[in-house]
């Protein structure tokens, strides 16, 4: 945590769920789910919670603020005790299932309304070069054929030429399983479907779209889907990630393509409305692998928030030869007498799409760098004008921006006190620094967060706001780009919305966020869902190793701060569930004094950095591979740096070089 003064240092935190009975309606315990907003009493005190959790020993509200805000009117309500845990999955390896025909359990047809279907002149998938046609369903029959399968406890039916699934109360997840003992679909698996959500509340399991590599035993695979609500479309390998998300307008009682594509360990995906031409290309891909499995059908979840209702309908299974990408017309005609017409189809060139990159320094950065917070204030710490910073430090950021009384805007201003701590420092004095330290080939960003920072980003408008007045402050004062250390909580869709715009108004713009360890236990948490959600433009996520407690790492055994294990034990879980190696950095204090727990001898980050990079000098936990490239250290703050002699900053760029 990125603070103005020490904080309290969290208590010991053990991830294991049990069944729990609360003391009271208003009174914390352990082992209960709280819904955001909830508001409840501990020793006497109250606090609202900020995010949804399942609480656990050691996260009492005092010593978890980035769950619980002091203050708030009690709830009369009693919160839900809970012995089973949510639908995230801690960091759990994806492993490879090898897979049994099994028979199609009961299932409960249910006759409701059929919804009005238009049909379309839409080639069939075989007439497209990449696709080696395996199975085709137009669910015509009335009769469910015995290749499908099913998983979960939703309602599944056929008719009305559609697959039906009407309940809102199935299991997670709940699948359609194409598992018929004749299909042989390969490695290079891909399905093509059109998706009808008759029914739909916002949600984390409001989920409808398409699966490959599905498991019959376990109804688990790689999804492409609708979800949580009428804007959002996200990759999800179930029970382990949740995978990048993208902005998609879509609405209920409408029919819509989806096409998914596993291709050479990267997933391809594309959604269409039905009646318009399929779009060239694959806007959607996530690089997954270990699954073995079915195609399948998305039905929905139930149990988090939100449910659906899905009909499903012409469905296609493939196995691919190439990715080369042949969209198919879906030009709107009106059948004459049955018949389906071929439109004509111009031939295009043949168009792979292009890997996401690799190590690649990103904003004019080098292969691996050292962040240092520069404080806009004074706290006791050595105060210093930019252009004192040392060398070592290729990428500053300065804290803080400040909240305007405008929804997700912020300024800056420099601070009167520090000014006077350094002798006199202006506005133009600050942006000559800047200009000064470009010159040496430094970048320098503007954050906006830490400790007391109020912004919240939680609309489409705020989130314009926040862009338009980054953007701002970048041409006014020369920043390169912005760091997000909102410890208030973050709210992925709409952050990503605003770290999008300034991307595309800033070409090559820096984006960092400084998460608390507890953000990025899962990926289902709203900080994680983020970085994955913009790892495209992510430059690096400098999580904070301190002011934590103990925590959970990648191999689910409890590490205490202050420790090499507790640095990369941790560091695993973004580096094996989505981040890039360059995009990983360990933050850490620069001294005693700057942070109220988990400080290390500098020596020991670059015991970590060298145990994630090429397995060398680790502690009692080995990551399960190495991670070379990894980004590098980022410390709070200079100043405490500089207080210290420069310590920690002389250390870590003494030995960086040597890092692979």
């Amino acid at each position: 945590m990125l603070k103005r003064k020490k904080l309290i240092i969290l208590s010991a935190v053990l991830f294991a769920i049990f069944a729990f009975s609360a003391l009271s309606a208003d009174e914390w315990a352990p082992y209960t789910y709280y819904t955001k907003g909830t508001v409840v009493t501990y020793q006497g005190a109250s606090y609202t919670c900020r995010q949804s959790h399942t609480s656990l020993p050691g996260w009492e509200p005092p010593y978890v603020l980035a769950l619980w805000l002091p203050g708030g009117t009690v709830s009369t309500s009693t919160p839900v005790n809970t012995s089973t845990p949510t639908n995230t999955t801690f960091n759990t390896a994806t492993s490879t299932h090898t897979l049994a025909n099994t028979a199609t359990p009961t299932y409960t047809p249910v006759f409701t309304a059929t919804p009005t279907r238009t049909e379309v002149n839409t080639p069939s998938p075989t007439s497209t070069s990449d696709m080696v046609v395996n199975y085709t369903d137009n669910f015509n029959d009335n009769a469910i054929s015995y290749v499908w399968s099913f998983y979960g406890s939703g309602t599944w039916s056929e008719q009305g030429s559609i697959l039906r699934q009407d309940s809102t109360s199935q299991n997670d997840p709940c699948k359609a399983i194409l598992s018929g003992t004749a299909l042989s679909l390969g490695t290079n698996q891909g399905i093509r479907a059109k998706v009808y959500v008759s029914s739909w509340a916002d949600g984390d399991s409001a989920r409808a779209g398409v699966s490959l590599y599905t498991s019959t035993s376990d109804g688990r695979g790689y999804n492409l889907l609708f979800h949580n609500n009428h804007s959002t479309v996200q990759w999800l390998d179930d029970m382990v990630a949740w995978g990048p998300s993208y902005t998609f307008n879509w609405s209920n009682q409408t029919w819509y393509w989806f096409r998914m594509v596993m291709y050479n360990g990267v997933l391809y995906g594309k959604i269409w409305q039905d009646g318009t031409a399929e779009p060239y290309g694959w806007p959607y891909s996530w690089e997954r692998s270990g699954r073995g499995g079915y195609p399948a059908l998305n039905g929905g979840t139930s149990g988090h928030g939100g449910s659906c209702t899905v009909f499903f309908d012409d469905m296609t299974a493939n196995n691919y030869s190439s990715i080369a990408d042949t969209p198919t017309s879906g030009v709107t005609s009106t059948p004459t007498n049955g018949a389906t017409s071929t439109p004509t189809r111009t031939a295009t060139p043949t168009r792979t799409p292009t890997p996401s990159p690799g190590n690649t320094p990103v904003g004019g950065l080098p292969k691996h760098v050292i962040t240092g917070y520069w404080q806009n204030f004074t706290n006791g710490a050595t105060a210093l004008k930019l252009r004192d910073v040392p060398a070592a430090y290729n990428l500053i950021a300065v804290a803080f921006a400040d909240a305007t009384t405008t929804a997700g805007a912020v300024s800056f201003t420099l601070d009167s006190g520090l000014a006077s701590a350094v002798g006199g420092y202006s506005q133009s004095d600050f942006i000559s620094d800047i200009s000064s330290l470009h010159s040496q080939g430094r970048r320098v960003i503007i954050s906006v967060g830490g400790q007391n920072g109020t912004i919240s980003v939680a609309s489409s408008s705020a989130a314009t706001n926040f862009a338009n007045s980054i953007v701002s402050l970048m041409n006014q004062y020369g920043f390169d780009g912005v760091d997000i250390d909102l410890e208030n909580g973050v709210n992925s869709t709409y952050m990503s919305q605003a770290l999008r715009s300034i991307a595309s108004s800033k070409s090559g713009a820096i984006i960092t966020m400084a998460p608390q360890t507890i953000d990025m236990q899962s990926t289902g948490y709203e900080y994680f869902k983020l970085a994955l959600a913009i790892k495209d433009i992510l430059t690096i996520c400098n999580m904070q190793y301190y002011n934590s407690g103990t925590m959970l790492g990648y191999d689910q055994q409890v590490y205490a701060q202050g420790t090499e294990n507790f640095l990369t034990a941790l560091a695993t879980i973004q580096l094996m569930n989505g981040l890039r190696p360059d995009q990983v950095g360990l933050g850490l204090p620069a001294s005693t004094s700057a942070a109220g727990g988990g400080y290390v001898d500098p020596s020991v980050v670059n015991a970590a950095l060298d145990c994630l990079a090429a397995g060398t000098n680790c502690g009692t936990y080995h990551p399960p591979t190495t991670f070379p490239g990894i980004r590098g250290a980022m410390t709070w703050s200079i100043n405490w740096d500089a207080s210290n002699g420069y310590r920690w900053v002389n250390t870590i760029s003494a030995h960086l070089p040597s890092v692979p």
